[in-house]
């Protein structure tokens, strides 16, 4: 049977990814850090991204192996408690340095298990 829980969580962190990816929008992680709502918004997209990996199927992410869930469930918990003092420059590596990839895995993980079924309008999260 299909999690189709599951398969919006993959899209949920598809999509924060995407929107993580908009927000620097050719400003430097300097001036991201000064421009309070960037910076919060940033945030927040990356709190969305972990959030969404806490709830995927342990079955799923034994499968990806390769990807740091442990660390992501564990980034996503210092943005919720950390409030002011969360560290950007850990922001920007992870976003040098992993989203792409992690994307990629994601990718991976619908193609294997989904698709992703269309969202209950109650349950849409642009609306």
């Amino acid at each position: 049977m299909t999690d189709y829980r599951a398969l919006w969580r993959l899209d949920d962190i598809h999509q924060g990814i995407a929107r993580i990816r908009e927000l620097p929008d050719d400003r430097s992680f300097e001036d991201v850090e000064a421009d309070w709502k960037v910076r919060a918004a940033l945030e927040r997209c990356f709190q969305v991204v972990c959030e969404a990996a806490r709830h995927l199927p342990e079955e799923w992410c034994s499968s990806y192996r390769d990807v740091p869930w442990r660390q992501i469930i564990d980034l996503g918990n210092q943005l919720r408690h950390a409030d002011h003092r969360v560290n950007l420059r850990l922001l920007r590596r992870i976003y040098t340095d992993d989203l792409d990839q992690l994307d990629i895995r994601v990718a991976r993980m619908i193609d294997e298990f989904g698709p992703v079924p269309e969202r209950p309008e109650r349950l849409r999260r642009d609306s």
